[in-house]
């Protein structure tokens, strides 16, 4: 295990280096297995005047090179290392603050939620006024902060901090680190409502991809077993494929932190973060709409256009609490064959609508 007077040795013994050598030098060194020395040549680039561009860079690169390469142990020791010595560098501050408090909060055994709420305030007291550009690893912060107030159970700080959060940024509703905090907080509440409540939540706002569509899942099959037992589960289970079969997941609302209200006043005309609020609160003919004018509007882009078709299978999948119409849509824009089921989808919806009183 590499201690603390061995990453001053490491730092020592590293060549002076222009900025524009230290991510080519971090890479060769990585590359020879050596990542510790590295990390060790990226907290020298630190110590030194770096442009934003090239900051942005060698923290993405020891983001990668701390996760893939080197053992938990030394890593935990990097973060706490990077979060108590840099604060004067507040973009790299900012990240090595971020995953120390991760750390602490999933450490298994060895976690400390508790030090995990005391470093994130520290942390975003400290970098109060970094700009926009660092927003990722300020909004990751945040969440990690919800995340160790739901482990440690202090439940009233994390409903009102979690509500906080999503009134002022709706769009975290659909990030995955929100979902981790989310069930955890649930999980800390215990009862089958917040258990499979926030299972449902999860279910309509995760993006559709098939990492996040099958966690969500998971997430699901889960609290429905936990709650109602293997036979509710493989139901739900079922109802993936089968719209005729009784789907366990309607009986419960989703579980919200946010007022609803709020929520959509914030995500204002903001597209993705107006998607999850709708998609969560169930009002699939607003979010449909949405994404409709969404893909009209990226007809020329590519990568817009496959988000507006995902998030046009997120509708289905809000709408059926079932995966099988929001992937026979994405099949056939994928292979223009058989029928387009949003047609039926919007009738559906319209007919609905007119039932209204």
């Amino acid at each position: 295990m590499v201690g603390r007077c061995s990453w001053l040795l490491l730092w020592l013994a590293v060549a002076p280096l222009g900025a524009q050598d230290f991510r080519a030098q971090a890479l060769e060194l990585r590359q020879a297995g050596k990542p510790v020395e590295a990390l060790a040549l990226i907290d020298q680039a630190f110590r030194g005047q770096l442009a934003v561009a090239t900051a942005a860079s060698l923290i993405a690169l020891a983001d990668q090179i701390a996760y893939q390469d080197v053992p938990a142990p030394q890593r935990f020791e990097y973060y706490q290392r990077v979060f108590e010595q840099q604060v004067d560098r507040p973009a790299y501050y900012l990240f090595g603050a971020t995953l120390y408090v991760e750390s602490l909060a999933l450490m298994g055994e060895r976690s400390q939620p508790d030090r995990g709420v005391t470093v994130a305030d520290q942390a975003l007291a400290a970098t109060a006024s970094l700009q926009p550009a660092d927003q990722y690893y300020l909004q990751r912060l945040r969440l990690a902060k919800l995340l160790c107030l739901a482990k440690t159970k202090r439940l009233d700080e994390a409903r009102a901090y979690g509500g906080q959060l999503v009134e002022t940024w709706p769009v975290l509703l659909g990030n995955r680190n929100w979902h981790r905090a989310l069930a955890e907080y649930a999980a800390a509440v215990g009862t089958p409502e917040a258990l499979v409540g926030a299972a449902r939540s999860i279910y309509l706002t995760a993006d559709y991809t098939d990492t996040e569509v099958r966690e969500a899942l998971r997430r699901v099959n889960a609290a429905l077993a936990a709650t109602g037992g293997p036979g509710v589960a493989l139901q739900f289970a079922r109802a993936q494929e089968d719209l005729t079969v009784a789907n366990p997941l309607r009986a419960h609302p989703p579980l919200l932190l946010g007022d609803p209200d709020r929520m959509l006043a914030a995500a204002g005309e903001q597209y993705g973060a107006r998607m999850v609020v709708l998609l969560q609160l169930g009002r699939v003919t607003e979010a449909l709409a949405a994404a409709k004018q969404q893909m009209s509007r990226s007809a020329a882009e590519p990568a817009n256009l496959a988000q507006a078709l995902k998030d046009l299978a997120r509708c289905f999948r809000a709408q059926d609490l079932s995966l099988l119409r929001a992937n026979a849509f994405l099949e056939f824009h994928r292979t223009g064959e058989g029928d387009n089921p949003l047609p039926a989808l919007e009738k559906e919806l319209a007919a609905a609508a007119a039932a209204q009183p």
